[in-house]
C-alpha cells in the first residue's frame, strides 16, 4: 500500500483498495524475497528475482540519505579559442553518487567525450524539423509543466540540433542515469568464442557464454525545460540568473517531489553554450547537491492559497542553502586572478546567497573604522552596509542561521551585514567601533612604545657583544639574530619610532649639570657643504636626564661664528648683543624646539643660515646645558644622500678638546648609547683609505671574490714598482691564510701571479714561485695596511693585468684601494704616491664574481662586523703585551683565531713539547757521557766515578744546566 501519510482527509474518506492487492501479486513485487532453501532448482527466473529483491533494498537504504554526488564528479570542458562545437569536449573527473531513486552512480575512471556526441532527452516533438511558422507545444504553454520526453535510440545532441533547430535552448544539464547491462567475456575477435561449430548439438554455443549483468552510468545531455521554466532574458548574468531560477523551483517543491532532470539520473553540472554550441561556462554548485549524508529535515512554507498555506518538513533544504553559498563561490572563483575591479566584479550577478564569503577586493575594509556607514563599488548604491566582529567560533553558527533567508536581489535596496572573524580572545562588540582616544592616554601608550623599541634596540646591541665576547674567549662564532627576531615574543616587535641607529658609529657626551662642551678643531680633512644641502647631526636625548639646550657649532678658517641650537636659550656662545647687526643670527640660529629624547633624530640646518656655504670645515663642537646626549655621524645631506664627515673616528689631524672627554662610541654602542660597555672597546680604524672599498664575509674554508676581464687594465708595470692593495682584518673573525691574485692574459691559472699572507693552506699554484709566493705573516688585526708586493717578484714587470681576485681561508677581510706605487727609495722623505687602478667601484669592463659588496666613505670606517661591534679589551691588551714579543708571528696569529680559551691551550701544548724536548735531551746528554767514560777509561775506573761526588751532583741536577756546570 501507499506510504503517504494522508494528513487532511477528506469528510467520509476510507480505504477501499490495497495495492498489491494480494500475495500472489506481492509476489511478483521486488519486495518479496525468493525462498531459498537446500535442494532447490536455482533456475534464471529464480535467480533474477534475488537480484531484484537485492537491488531494490540497496536503493531503497540509499533513499534515507540525501541524493547527490558524494566525491568526486567535477565536468571540464576542453576548448581552444576558434574552435567549433565538433570539437569541444568534456571531461569528467571519477567519483560517486546518489540518484534520487536511491541507486549508486560510480564513474570509475575519467571520462572524456565529445559534446555533439552525447545522448539527448527530449520531447518528441524536437525529434522531427519544424516547419517554417510552425509553432512548438513548448512554446505554446506556460504552464510550468515539463512535457514527456525519452531517450531516443541513437540520437544525439548533433542530431538534437538540427532536428530542434531554434527550439534547442543553449542550456542543458549533464545527467548521469544509472543503468543496468548485460556484459560477457567472450573476446568478438577470438574465432573460437565465435565458433558455431556446437549448434544444433547437445552442448550449443550459448551454454558456455558467460554473461553477467553489471552496473554502469549513461551520460546524457538534458536540454533545459523552457516549458517549465522560461530562459532569462539576459546573457551576461544568464549563469546566475538560471542558478536561482533552479533554487527557486527547488525551494517551493514540496516534500516527495523532484526537479525534471532529477528523474533522469544525477546531475552533475549546468552547462551554457554560446551561439556555436561551443561551452561558455560549467555551474555545478546550481543543479549539484551534497548527496551521501543523513537527511536533515528543515520546516518549509508551502505554496498556495494563504489559507491552505502551511509549515512542513522537507530534507532537500540544507543541502540547497549550501550549493546557493558555492555557487556564488564558484562563480568568483572562474573569473580568475587577478579579480577585476568591484565595480566589474558585479556585472555578472542579479543576486547573491543570504550568506557567503565576499571576494578581498569587493569592499575595502580600511574604511570600516573611517566611516559610520560602508560603500562599495560591487554593491548597488540602494544597498546599506555595515560591518560587525564574529568569534571564529561561532562564524558557523551565524551562517548557519543565515543561510535559510532569502538572497540578495541587486535590483532593490537591500541591508548587508559584513560579519568580521576575529579570536574569542579580541572579540568585543565595539571591536570595529573608532573610539575617541584621550591624549594622555595616547600619549602614554607612545612613551611605552617608544620605550620598548628602545630597550629592543639595547638587547640587540647586548646580542652583538655577548657573540663577540663569545668569539674572543671560546673562539667559536655565535649567531646573532635580527632585532625583531624572537621566539618568544608575544606579538610582533619593531625598533620604531626608536631606530635603528645610524652607521658610522658616534660619540656621547659626559652627564653633568649647567653648560658642558666637547670639541674637535684642526683636522687637515675638511668638509664643505655647498649652498644647495643641509649641515646634519644625528642626536638622541638621554631620555633620563635630557639637556634642556643643545648647540652645535662649526669651526672654518675665520673661528667659530657658526651656531645653530635647539631648545631654551640657555647657552650665550655667539649670542647677539642688543641692536646686533644681522648677520650675527649665523653664529647664534634658534632652529627649533629639542627633539623627543630617547629617539635617534637627524638635527638639520641649512648651510646659508648658519654662513657655511661652501666654507671649509676644520672643526666641530657639540654644546649641552644640563644632561646628556650622544651624537652618530656629521655631515651633509642633499635629498636622500647623506656624506658624512666623521663618526667615531675623527677627521685626520683633529685635535680633541673640551670641558669633558671625548668619548667614541661604535656602530654598536649607538643601540644603548648611554649603557656601560665593559669589556668592548671601539676600534680607531687609522690611515683609512680614499675612495671606498669592498668586503669578503665570513665562511669556513677557501672563499673569494673577483673580477676579471677588465677593459680599463692596471699596465705600465717596471722593475721599481710594487704591486699594492689596502686591507683590513676583521679582529673577531680574522683568516688564516689572505691571498691576493693577480690576472695576467686569459687564464687564472697558466698566467696567474698570487701573493699571500699567513699560513700556506690554499693550494694554488706551485710554492715558493710567481703563482704561489708567501710574502710574510697576516697583517695586523683591525687596522687599514697597504700590502705591497714587488712587481718582479711576481713576474709581473711589463704585464697588463685585467683582473684580481681576494681570497681567504676562513674569517672575514675587508680590501680599499689597489693599484701600484714606486719602491721605497733609501733615505727618501715624504709620501709615495698611489697609481689606484680601482676602489670603490669596478674598473671599466669588469665582470664581477660574485657580485661585490662595495663599501661606501663612511663604511671604511667599520669595514667588518666586527670592527661595528668594537673589540675585547683583554685580547686588545694581550696583543699588545710585551710578554708575547718572544713568540712567533704565527704563535700570535693563534690568540684572536682561537680565542683566549684556545690561545692557553695552543701555548701550554707548545710548552709541554718544549719541556719534553729538554727532558729527552737531559737523558741523553746523561747516556753520552757515560759512553765516553767507558771509552776513556777501563771499566774499574767508570764504576769508581760512578760513586764519586761529582757523579752524585749530577744524579741530583734537574737540568741540563746544572750537568753542563759540572762537567
Amino acid at each position: 500500500m501507499s506510504i503517504e501519510r494522508i494528513d487532511h482527509p477528506l469528510q467520509g474518506e476510507r480505504v477501499v483498495a490495497l495495492s498489491p492487492g494480494d500475495a500472489t501479486l506481492a509476489a511478483t513485487d521486488w519486495l518479496r524475497r525468493p525462498n531459498l532453501f537446500a535442494g532447490r532448482a536455482l533456475t534464471a527466473p529464480t535467480l533474477q528475482g534475488r537480484q531484484r529483491w537485492q537491488a531494490g533494498r540497496i536503493a531503497q537504504r540509499g533513499q534515507a540519505l540525501t541524493a547527490g554526488v558524494v566525491r568526486g564528479l567535477e565536468v571540464f570542458f576542453v576548448s581552444e579559442p576558434g574552435e567549433t562545437a565538433s570539437e569541444a569536449r568534456l571531461l569528467i573527473e571519477p567519483g560517486q553518487g546518489l540518484a534520487l531513486s536511491g541507486e549508486d552512480v560510480v564513474l570509475a575512471r575519467r571520462a572524456e567525450c565529445r559534446l555533439l556526441d552525447l545522448p539527448v532527452v527530449a520531447p518528441p516533438a524536437w525529434l522531427v524539423a519544424q516547419a517554417p511558422g510552425e509553432a512548438g507545444e513548448e512554446e505554446a504553454t506556460d504552464l510550468g509543466i515539463v512535457h514527456p520526453r525519452s531517450v531516443p535510440v541513437d540520437r544525439t545532441l548533433a542530431d538534437l540540433r538540427e532536428s530542434a533547430g531554434s527550439r534547442l535552448p543553449p542550456v542543458g544539464v549533464l545527467v548521469l542515469q544509472p543503468i543496468t547491462l548485460e556484459r560477457s567475456d567472450a573476446d568478438p575477435d577470438d574465432p573460437c568464442d565465435r565458433c558455431p561449430c556446437g549448434e544444433g548439438t547437445e552442448i550449443g554455443v550459448d551454454s558456455v557464454e558467460d554473461w553477467r549483468t553489471a552496473d554502469g552510468a549513461h551520460l546524457l545531455w538534458y536540454p533545459w525545460p523552457v516549458e517549465w521554466r522560461a530562459l532569462p532574458a539576459t546573457t551576461l548574468r544568464l549563469r546566475n540568473a538560471l542558478a536561482h531560477t533552479v533554487f527557486d523551483a527547488e525551494a517551493a517543491l514540496p516534500h516527495g517531489q523532484a526537479l525534471p532532470w532529477e528523474a533522469w539520473g544525477l546531475p552533475i553540472a549546468l552547462v551554457g553554450l554560446d551561439d556555436g554550441f561551443v561551452p561558455r561556462w560549467v555551474d555545478r554548485a546550481s543543479v549539484v547537491r551534497q548527496g551521501g549524508r543523513a537527511r536533515e529535515e528543515r520546516l518549509q512554507l508551502l505554496p498556495g492559497a494563504a489559507a491552505a498555506s502551511r509549515l512542513a518538513a522537507n530534507s532537500r533544504l540544507p543541502a540547497l542553502w549550501q550549493a546557493r553559498i558555492e555557487q556564488f563561490a564558484q562563480q568568483i572563483a572562474d573569473l580568475g586572478e587577478p579579480l577585476p575591479a568591484p565595480e566589474v566584479l558585479a556585472d555578472p550577478f542579479l543576486r547573491l546567497p543570504p550568506c557567503g564569503l565576499m571576494p578581498k577586493s569587493a569592499l575595502d575594509l580600511s574604511t570600516v573604522l573611517e566611516q559610520p556607514t560602508l560603500s562599495s563599488p560591487f554593491f548597488p548604491p540602494g544597498f546599506e552596509l555595515d560591518a560587525v566582529p564574529v568569534p571564529v567560533e561561532q562564524l558557523d553558527l551565524a551562517l548557519r542561521e543565515a543561510a535559510p533567508l532569502a538572497a540578495f536581489d541587486l535590483s532593490a535596496p537591500e541591508r548587508l551585514r559584513l560579519l568580521v572573524p576575529v579570536t574569542q580572545a579580541s572579540w568585543e562588540p565595539r571591536l570595529l567601533h573608532r573610539e575617541t582616544v584621550a591624549p594622555e592616554f595616547q600619549q602614554t601608550v607612545d612613551a611605552f612604545v617608544l620605550r620598548r623599541s628602545r630597550e629592543l634596540g639595547g638587547r640587540q646591541g647586548l646580542r652583538r657583544e655577548s657573540a663577540l665576547l663569545h668569539r674572543a674567549l671560546t673562539g667559536r662564532a655565535q649567531a646573532v639574530p635580527e632585532p625583531f627576531d624572537d621566539a618568544l615574543a608575544l606579538e610582533p616587535e619593531s625598533l620604531a619610532p626608536w631606530g635603528p641607529p645610524p652607521a658610522g658609529g658616534g660619540h656621547v657626551s659626559a652627564l653633568r649639570a649647567g653648560a658642558h662642551r666637547h670639541f674637535f678643531d684642526g683636522a687637515t680633512q675638511t668638509f664643505a657643504a655647498s649652498a644647495a644641502e643641509l649641515l646634519f647631526a644625528w642626536v638622541c636625548l638621554d631620555p633620563d636626564n635630557p639637556p634642556a639646550s643643545l648647540m652645535l657649532e662649526w669651526r672654518d678658517a675665520s673661528g667659530w661664528e657658526h651656531r645653530a641650537y635647539w631648545g631654551e636659550d640657555l647657552l650665550p656662545a655667539g649670542r647677539p648683543r642688543s641692536g646686533a647687526h644681522p648677520f650675527r643670527v649665523a653664529a647664534h640660529y634658534h632652529v627649533g624646539p629639542l627633539p623627543e629624547p630617547g629617539r635617534w633624530v637627524r638635527l638639520e640646518v641649512a648651510s646659508s643660515l648658519v654662513g657655511l656655504a661652501g666654507r671649509a670645515l676644520n672643526g666641530m663642537a657639540f654644546n649641552l646645558f644640563d644632561g646628556r646626549a650622544a651624537f652618530g655621524a656629521s655631515g651633509a645631506r642633499s635629498g636622500a644622500t647623506e656624506r658624512a664627515w666623521f663618526g667615531h673616528v675623527l677627521p685626520v689631524g683633529a685635535r680633541t678638546d673640551g670641558d669633558e672627554p671625548w668619548e667614541s662610541l661604535s656602530h654598536n654602542d649607538l643601540w644603548a648609547p648611554f649603557e656601560p660597555n665593559d669589556g668592548i672597546v671601539p676600534t680607531h680604524a687609522t690611515d683609512v683609505p680614499a675612495g671606498g672599498g669592498h668586503v669578503e664575509a665570513a665562511a669556513p674554508g677557501v672563499h673569494q671574490h673577483y673580477l676579471e676581464g677588465a677593459s680599463a687594465t692596471l699596465g705600465g708595470l717596471t722593475a721599481t714598482d710594487n704591486l699594492f692593495v689596502w686591507v683590513y682584518l676583521d679582529t673577531n673573525e680574522p683568516p688564516r691564510e689572505l691571498m691576493i691574485q693577480w690576472k695576467v692574459g686569459s687564464d687564472w691559472n697558466a698566467h696567474g701571479r698570487r701573493a699571500y699572507w699567513g699560513e700556506n693552506l690554499i693550494g694554488w699554484g706551485a710554492s715558493g714561485t710567481p703563482s704561489r709566493l708567501r710574502v710574510g705573516g697576516l697583517p695586523a688585526l683591525g687596522r687599514w695596511l697597504r700590502l705591497e708586493v714587488p712587481a718582479s717578484a711576481l713576474n709581473a714587470v711589463g704585464q697588463t693585468i685585467n683582473g684580481i681576485a681576494f681570497t681567504l681561508f676562513d674569517g672575514c677581510a675587508a680590501f680599499g684601494a689597489c693599484g701600484r706605487i714606486a719602491q721605497a727609495t733609501p733615505g727618501a722623505v715624504g709620501v709615495r704616491a698611489e697609481t689606484v687602478w680601482f676602489a670603490g667601484t669596478p674598473p671599466a669592463g669588469a665582470t664581477q664574481v660574485p657580485a661585490f659588496q662595495w663599501l661606501g666613505g663612511l663604511d671604511m670606517i667599520e669595514p667588518t662586523p666586527a670592527a661595528r661591534v668594537g673589540q675585547s679589551i683583554e685580547v686588545a691588551e694581550l696583543l699588545a703585551d710585551p710578554a708575547l714579543a718572544p713568540l712567533s708571528e704565527r704563535e700570535r696569529a693563534q690568540l684572536p683565531l682561537r680565542g683566549l680559551e684556545g690561545f692557553m691551550a695552543y701555548l701550554r701544548a707548545r710548552a709541554d713539547r718544549a719541556d719534553d724536548i729538554t727532558d729527552f735531551g737531559f737523558t741523553h746528554m746523561q747516556v753520552d757521557m757515560h759512553r765516553v767514560r767507558q771509552m776513556m777509561m777501563s771499566t774499574a775506573d767508570a764504576s769508581r766515578l760512578a760513586i764519586s761526588p761529582a757523579l752524585a751532583a749530577i744524579a741530583k741536577s734537574d737540568s741540563a744546566i746544572t750537568v753542563q756546570s759540572l762537567i
